[in-house]
Order: structure tokens, then C-alpha cells, then sequence
């Protein structure tokens, strides 16, 4: 993926997570991908959100202020048709749905 794959896209951005060392760099947040069963990655977006919202589930309002990232390898996120969910909740953004273009099914990294 390169920069200009991130320009003008509304990305979701986990940034609530305790910076930690991942493949020797420090890690302040988590840029979230989903990926299908051909190794086809693609970005998860919500392009009728603004920048800064806060990304929910039903049963959350509030996100925690931090998570390890423990915390955040424990939550299984993943594309089932075509709605993203982390532990089979749908993800939502001012109640806009998150969405990618392509990947109908998937796992999310």
C-alpha cells in the first residue's frame, strides 16, 4: 500500500492503543485492513465520517481511553458481508456504516 493509497480516504485508525514495539518500530496506532481468502487487502472506510470520530459498536458509547495491545489482538475483527464487525458487532461511525469496496468476506489486520 502506498501514501497515495491514503490520500483523501477517511481510514480507520485504532488510536487508542499503548504505543508498543512491533517489527522493531514503535507502534502508536493501528491502521485497520481487511483481507479476503486470495490475500486481497483493501482499506476499511467511512467516508461520510469526519476525521476524529470515535468508531462504536452497539454495546460501546464510550471506547476505552487505552487498550493494550493484548486487548487489541484479543478483539476478532472481520468482513461478513461486507459489514465490519469486531467480535460480531457492527462497527459504526456517528451511526455511518464502516464499508470496503470489494472484500465481501474477510478477516480485518
Amino acid at each position: 500500500m502506498s501514501e497515495e493509497d491514503l490520500l483523501n480516504k477517511h481510514v480507520v485508525i485504532v488510536a487508542n492503543l499503548e504505543p508498543t514495539k512491533l517489527r522493531g518500530e514503535l507502534s502508536e496506532g493501528m491502521l485497520l485492513a481487511a483481507e479476503d481468502e486470495d490475500k486481497h487487502v483493501e482499506l476499511i472506510v467511512c467516508d461520510d465520517a469526519k476525521p476524529g470520530t470515535k468508531i462504536i459498536t452497539s454495546e460501546t458509547s464510550h471506547p476505552k481511553r487505552t487498550i493494550s495491545f493484548k486487548e487489541f489482538l484479543e478483539v476478532k475483527f472481520e468482513v461478513k458481508n461486507k459489514k465490519i464487525l469486531a467480535n460480531n458487532l457492527e462497527l459504526t461511525a456517528e451511526g455511518k456504516k464502516l464499508k470496503v469496496k470489494s472484500i465481501k468476506n474477510g478477516i480485518i489486520r
